[in-house]
């Protein structure tokens, strides 16, 4: 009874594992989006606003810390992506 005790506690592990991998995966996507917003933000508004005295816009963004370009996903893509992952939790809870 132990051994079967273990099993079944060894596979909600694993299932929690699992659905915490593929929030992490969302999460990370949505980072992603943000950024790509942000990003886009930041360059209509240095572009709309006038040069500042040294040559800069006179309210720029912030830089960032990185200089990654983020590539905006079509919001397409994105559901089809969140029902794959949703249909993999399932076969992996399944099995």
């Amino acid at each position: 009874m132990a051994l079967g005790a273990s099993q079944q506690e060894a596979d909600a592990a694993y299932k929690v594992k699992v659905e915490l991998q593929a929030k992490e995966d969302s999460l990370d996507k949505d980072i992603k989006f943000l950024k790509c917003l942000y990003d886009a933000r930041c360059s209509v508004r240095r572009d709309s606003l006038s040069l500042g005295p040294l040559g800069t816009p006179a309210l720029p963004c912030p830089p960032r810390a990185d200089d990654t370009v983020w590539q905006c996903a079509d919001p397409e893509e994105r559901k089809e992506e969140r029902k794959e992952r949703e249909e993999e939790r399932r076969r992996q809870a399944d099995s």
